[in-house]
């Protein structure tokens, strides 16, 4: 995987490279870069045979530093985000027992 690699760089050859990765879930985001030409994420991203690649960070957001940009317009706009599904009733006792 690209993020594997990034970690390898950075124990190995450059301590001081920036990258921002979480869980290798390939849920959170956090390891999203541009990886030639595509944005994705780094530790869903196979490394092809040739060992070519291009990382880039994302074109469209603000780099603090090397890999890692600015967020809180993302977090921002996903915080204004509401479900589709809403109950119009609060949930039964039962349930609120079981859900925590």
């Amino acid at each position: 995987m690209v993020l594997d690699a990034l970690i390898k760089i950075k124990n190995k050859i450059n301590p001081f490279l920036t990258i921002r990765r979480s869980y290798r879930e390939g849920i959170c985001g956090s390891c999203a870069m541009n990886i030639d030409s595509c944005n994705g994420l780094t530790c869903l991203t196979k490394i092809s045979s040739n060992y070519e690649l291009t990382i880039t960070p994302l074109p469209h957001m603000f780099v603090i530093k090397d890999m890692v940009v600015d967020m809180t317009n993302f977090y921002n706009q996903y915080k204004s985000i509401e479900p589709c599904l809403k109950r119009k009733t609060p949930a039964p006792l039962l349930e609120r027992r079981y859900r925590k």
